[in-house]
């Protein structure tokens, strides 16, 4: 998230690492906005000249030594204009050097081997402000894609919509069911190696009516609008 410190998909994936540890996973967070991670260019320098070895000298080497060394990588996102952020495509980006040029053929698709092979395996946990689970669609099928080219199980998925109803405090105890699943989540994919299609089916249901979340959200809009005409007209 570009804000890390306020992030609704924080607050799932800080009850999912809890699970995880629960189950004695060694587990770190990191926070793209807090590195220096510059685009890829496109120069296959990480290719040619300098085989699994980018051209850049940012935190993305250390990042990509992390990558390579971890079982499970857990990517997290607020969904923007119904994708990825851009600190999260940029991070994507430059897993290039973790991949060998040459195309091989599985199954009916060709595809970049991967450079390390560890058997390494990834989880997806997104939140949004929109109450249905279908704005999530684009960002899955770029997982979906990223599992069938790189042979990168997705062993989990975690898509919770109208996100922004987890601050509400007279929600608080309907929004508890909501964490104790991605909390159970956790304790699954250690214990079992993958997220459970009942966890996953069951954190995507709005803990309220869809027109009551979504009139909840419509209200707190105004009053923050009507804040911001207040102060322009001071």
């Amino acid at each position: 998230s570009h804000r890390p410190n306020k992030s609704n998909t924080g607050i799932i994936l800080q009850e999912f690492l809890k699970g995880l540890s629960s189950q004695g996973a060694n587990v770190e967070t990191i926070y793209l906005k807090e590195k220096n991670i510059n685009f890829c260019i496109g120069c296959n320098t990480c290719w040619m000249e300098t085989p699994g070895v980018c051209i850049f000298k940012d935190d993305m080497p250390e990042l990509l030594d992390k990558v390579i060394e971890c079982d499970i990588l857990v990517y997290a996102t607020p969904l923007y204009n119904y994708n990825m952020t851009s600190l999260l495509k940029c991070f994507q980006e430059r897993l290039h050097p973790l991949i060998d040029p040459h195309l091989v053929k599985t199954g009916e698709t060709y595809r970049h081997p991967q450079r390390y092979e560890r058997g390494r395996k990834m989880v997806l946990i997104s939140t949004c402000g929109l109450p249905e689970v279908s704005h999530f669609e684009g960002l899955r099928q770029i997982f979906r894609q990223i599992e069938r080219s790189s042979q990168v199980p997705l062993i989990g998925e975690l898509l919770v919509p109208a996100a922004e109803l987890l601050k509400k405090r007279s929600l608080q105890e309907k929004i508890e069911v909501v964490l104790q699943l991605a909390y159970r989540a956790g304790i699954e994919l250690i214990r079992d190696g993958s997220v459970s299609k009942e966890v996953e089916s069951q954190i995507q249901k709005l803990p309220i009516s869809i027109d009551k979340a979504v009139d909840i959200v419509n209200r707190w809009w105004d009053r923050q609008l009507e804040k911001e005409a207040k102060r322009i007209s001071e």
